[in-house]
């Protein structure tokens, strides 16, 4: 899971574009499941994806910050308000 907020002068559109790019990257990353977004009214975001494994999550966590489908896209966001967090369940 990974949530912020976008910079003061970030539009919906850039946003979803970049958001766009992001999500075929990370769809063609070994152990994908799903993926979904979302955005509100304040400039605030959320991005959920599911994973085989929490080595998938991982890896592909890295491929992000080293692709330039992520860099673009933590140019948007505000770099103080992004929360990183992993998470697994238990049945």
């Amino acid at each position: 899971m990974v949530a912020g907020k976008l910079n003061a002068d970030t539009s919906f559109e850039e946003h979803h574009q970049a958001d766009k790019a992001v999500a075929e990257l990370i769809a063609e990353q070994p152990g994908f499941i799903s993926r979904e977004t979302g955005i509100g009214t304040n400039g605030e975001w959320f991005v959920i994806v599911h994973w085989a494994s929490l080595k998938d999550a991982e890896n592909a966590g890295g491929v992000f910050m080293k692709s330039s489908q992520g860099q673009k896209s933590m140019k948007l966001r505000d770099p103080n308000s992004i929360l990183f967090k992993h998470y697994t369940v238990s049945n």
